[in-house]
């Protein structure tokens, strides 16, 4: 047998189903702007304590930088350079290489330059370029021992 409801009974039960199906929608599409709110929420967590452990990072570096370079003294590097008299010029190329021309090579101590955070020194036919992270505070010995 066939039993057909009403129609008004049947209208009453798609409506019934399709305000189901709206309310089952409306929850996932909720749970899914959830979800992704958290993962962007964590995901600016993430970065945020990426970014502050690298800015300690970098204190931390500049720290021992002017620590180290209060620790050895402007005469002391000019001393490894040979003294002031063996200094004819130098120049500071953006904030990682000095370039230095010197009167005679063999007055350079290299070991006690490297103190200064200097990585490397590259050695020419007629100039010294040392390289590392900040070279200023190096030019500005450089300059002071020029003035006196």
């Amino acid at each position: 047998k066939n039993i057909l409801p009403p129609r008004d009974i049947q209208d009453a039960m798609e409506k019934q189903m399709r305000a189901e199906r709206e309310r089952r929608e409306a929850i996932l599409r909720a749970e899914g702007e959830k979800k992704s709110n958290i993962l962007v929420a964590e995901g600016e967590k993430q970065s945020k304590i990426l970014r502050a452990e690298a800015d300690k990072q970098a204190q931390i570096l500049k720290a021992k930088e002017e620590k180290v370079i209060l620790e050895h003294s402007d005469d002391k590097f000019i001393e490894a350079l040979g003294g002031v008299e063996n200094i004819e010029s130098y120049e500071l190329k953006g904030l990682s290489r000095l370039a230095l021309v010197l009167k005679d090579y063999s007055k350079v101590n290299k070991e006690e330059i490297k103190r200064f955070y200097v990585s490397r020194i590259l050695e020419m036919s007629n100039k010294i370029i040392l390289v590392g992270e900040n070279l200023k505070p190096l030019l500005e010995i450089l300059d002071n021992s020029k003035s006196n």
